[in-house]
Order: structure tokens, then sequence, then C-alpha cells
């Protein structure tokens, strides 16, 4: 009867229907109090939900009642990253290993949790595990990652085995390798040979997408229009206790090292790059509405609107007690309209970057997601030319509630532009955000090993050592 519910509340989760699926996990309890696999799928819905302090009791109990607690360890480990507490979550994983030494699972997930935590040479030491693996596709994940935190130079061994991989490997493997490669040769200033290798990458990854950028526009356009000039704004001041504040823009423009700047302040703390306004509020908005987004925010009543910001700011409470509190995801660029919706004192932080800067580093890492803006240089600039388009919407409709930052300014002259932030904040600047290198935070983007080291503007400009290779003139 139990392992029935069991497998009953199992599918209810993969469908999405997280109530069902809770309410059957807790049957289960009540046939069997000790069933662990009840106590994991009551965390996952606990971690889905953001709610990581229960999460993380709920997935205890699941790995001290299971004989096989690797999947709870894991999530146990992402529930204290979420919590900010990155040395338990280490503490987690390298029990995990002790328990499970030949799980590829496992090792992958300390590699990353070394990484995110910037233990470069520990996550390194623990690559060349991972890259000795006789498969394949989990060794070429494993290249990509140490070219990637490069804390030494590869040696001439492994730069041959990388060629010999990219020429003698096929499908996913492969790309993966060129990825690695392409990178590579990059850091070595190769230019030629790394676009060579990035676009054979970018082109088979543009194979495995099932749309077209294109296929975008209307939705693009349907949110400026569900959003027209005059659209009224939250008048509630019941949340004011924390203030949102968004980082939005195109992907590689800065945000990590400006999140991490800002979060060394006293009073700002962040999130990271959560979906909370897009899996979580606009679900509820479009239930109240019974209708879809972007439509749903003007049927839903104000009502209900109050109840979705109360929803998010409880949220963003559990996760910190600071004034301040970031989400930095780049593609709430789509949410403007429906966070002052939302919230009368929300903060909107638009980065921008020079596109060719932007275009490069987008060309130059793999995104695990099929996304074709992600993989053809082409179909980036029709993406961008979406996002400019609806952000240049919101700047006229919320003038002066906005404030634009350039990256190139952030890194040539970091005080002045922080000051900036922290007036348009309330706030006042502290002189630690400029050394965000000292970061003891879990970053976990794809900057983690970047935003670490000193404020530079070395990658200003970088489309310049491609400019006859990747963006001739047509």
């Amino acid at each position: 009867m139990t392992q029935t519910l069991i497998e009953k509340a199992e599918r209810h989760f993969q469908a999405g229907q997280l109530e069902a699926a809770k309410q059957t996990y807790l049957e289960a309890l009540k046939h069997n109090a000790q069933n662990a696999f009840a106590y994991l799928g009551l965390g996952k819905i606990a971690f889905q939900l953001a709610d990581y302090d229960r999460a993380i009791t709920l997935l205890s109990q699941a790995c001290q009642l299971s004989p096989y607690p690797q999947d709870a360890l894991i999530l146990l480990a992402n529930s204290f990253n979420a919590v900010s507490s990155p040395a338990d979550a280490l503490t987690s994983l390298n029990y995990a290993m002790k328990q499970y030494p030949q799980s590829k699972t496992v090792l992958s997930a300390l590699i990353q949790q070394h990484i995110r935590m910037g233990n470069v040479p520990s996550a390194e030491s623990l690559l060349e595990q991972q890259i000795a693996s006789d498969d394949a596709l989990f060794s070429a994940y494993g290249w990509l990652d140490r070219v990637r935190v490069w804390h030494k130079p590869l040696s001439d061994s492994q730069w041959q085995q990388l060629r010999q991989l990219s020429e003698q490997s096929s499908g996913r493997v492969k790309m993966l390798i060129d990825y690695a490669l392409g990178q590579a040769y990059d850091r070595v200033g190769d230019f030629q040979r790394a676009a060579n290798h990035l676009r054979q990458a970018n082109a088979f990854q543009l194979s495995l997408c099932d749309f077209a950028t294109k296929q975008l526009a209307p939705f693009y356009r349907s949110i400026a229009e569900h959003f027209p000039a005059g659209t009224n704004t939250s008048k509630n001041t019941e949340n004011e206790t924390i203030t949102p504040v968004f980082i939005v823009g195109l992907p590689r423009t800065g945000s990590t090292l400006l999140e991490q700047m800002l979060a060394r302040h006293s009073q700002i703390d962040t999130v990271g790059e959560q979906p909370f306004l897009s899996n979580v509020c606009v679900p509820l908005l479009e239930k109240a509405s019974q209708n879809r987004f972007p439509a749903c925010l003007s049927e839903a009543a104000q009502l209900d609107r109050d109840k979705v910001a109360a929803h998010y700011i409880n949220y963003l409470s559990k996760h910190s007690s600071a004034k301040y509190v970031i989400n930095k995801l780049p593609a709430n660029v789509q949410n403007v309209g429906l966070i002052f919706a939302l919230f009368a004192n929300a903060k909107v932080i638009i980065l921008n970057r020079s596109m060719k800067d932007v275009s490069l580093s987008v060309f130059k890492n793999y995104f695990a997601h099929n996304e074709p803006y992600f993989c053809d240089l082409a179909q980036f600039a029709e993406f961008a030319d979406y996002t400019e388009e609806l952000t240049n919407h919101w700047r006229s409709q919320f003038s002066g509630q906005l404030i634009d930052i350039h990256y190139e300014a952030l890194v040539s002259s970091p005080q002045e532009q922080l000051i900036a932030v922290m007036d348009y904040l309330g706030t006042s600047m502290e002189s630690q955000c400029l050394d965000q290198h000292r970061t003891a935070a879990v970053v976990d983007t794809l900057s983690a090993i970047q935003v670490r080291k000193p404020i530079s503007q070395s990658s200003v400009g970088r489309w310049r050592d491609y400019a006859d290779i990747l963006f001739k003139p047509n």
C-alpha cells in the first residue's frame, strides 16, 4: 500500500501537481511514519516551493531513514546553498562521496560545489577523476569544467587528448569537447582555432533546438501590449519591510559581478538567479484570473495581486533578513511590468554591455538548455533586438523608476557606479562592496570563478580578437 502511494505521489510530482503529491506523500506517512521516500518527496516539494528550511528538515529525516540516501544528500546540499550555508552543503556532499565513491552523480555535485564556492584547486583535483572516466559524456563535461576553472594551464598531453577526442568523437560528446577546445584556444590567444571549434560546437547544439528565435517575437510584443503606457503600478505598501531588487537584461552582461558587489553591503542580500516570479507568482495569477500570462495580470483582481506579492516577499524573508534582496535572473526583463504591478517599492537595475562583447561571451559558453539564441550569432542578435525593444518600452513606461548601469563603466569606475546604484536604492555606499572577490558566498553561474578575482577591464572589447573571424561586416 505504501509503495503504491509513493508511486502515485511521484506521478503527481512529475506532472507538476505539487499539492496532490504532497497530500499523497502525507498519506503514505500515515501508513508508515518511517518511510524515507515520503520524506524525500516532501523535501523535493518544499525545495521547489523555495521553502528551504522545511526542505532541510525533511531531507535530513530522509537521509537518516534511508539506507541509500544519495539523492536526499544532494538535494540537502542544494537546500543548504539556498540558505547561504555552503559549508553545510559541502559537508553533505563530502559525506555522500564517502558513501558512494563510485557515483558519477555525487562526484559531479561535489565538483560543482567546489566551483560555486571558489575552491578551484579542490575542483581541479576532482575533475581529473571525472576526465578519466570511461563514460565519454561524463568525461566531456569534466573537460569543459577543467578548462573553465583553468587553475593551471593544460599540459601537452591534455592538449593532445582534447584534439584526439574532437577528431574521434561525435554527437554531444564532440560538442562539449569542441566547446572546451574553443575556450582553451581562446585562453592561449589562438583565436582562429578557438573560433573553428566554437563554430562546430554551436552548430551542433543549434541542430538540437526545436524552435527558432523569430517565433518568440509575438510573445515579446504581447508583453508590451498587455502593459501599455499608463498601466497602474502597485500602491500596496504592506510589503515594504523588504525592498525587492531585480537585475535584468541580457545574459553575460556582468550581472553576477554587480550582484556580488552589492551583496557585500550590510543591508543587501541576494537569492541569485531565481525563476520564482515566472514559476510561482505567474501561475498563481493565471489560476486566479483564469487567463495566461501576460493577460493574467490585467484580469487579476488587486486582492489577488497583493496575495501574490506577499507570497514573493514571504519567500524572500525566509531567505534573508536584509532590507534589500536581489534576484538577478536576466530573463526577469520580461517581468518588469509584473514587478511594478506587484511591488510599490521595487527596484529594477537594467544592466547593459557592448553587444559584440555579449555576443562573443554567449558564443563561447555552453548553455545546458538548447536555445537557438545561445548558439547562433544571428539568432542572438534577433533575441537581443526583442529584449532591447521590450526594455525600451519599460524605460518609457516607468521613467524615473529604473536605473541603467553599463558594464564598461562598472569595471572602469566601480565606486562611481555603485554610489549611483546605492542612491537609487536609498542607502549609502560601503567600501567593502569594491572587494567582491573576497566573497564567501556560493555563486551558481558561469561567472563563479571570474567574479572571485579583482575587478578588471580585461573583458572589455574582447570581441576585437575575433573582429576578422566572427564579426566580419556583411
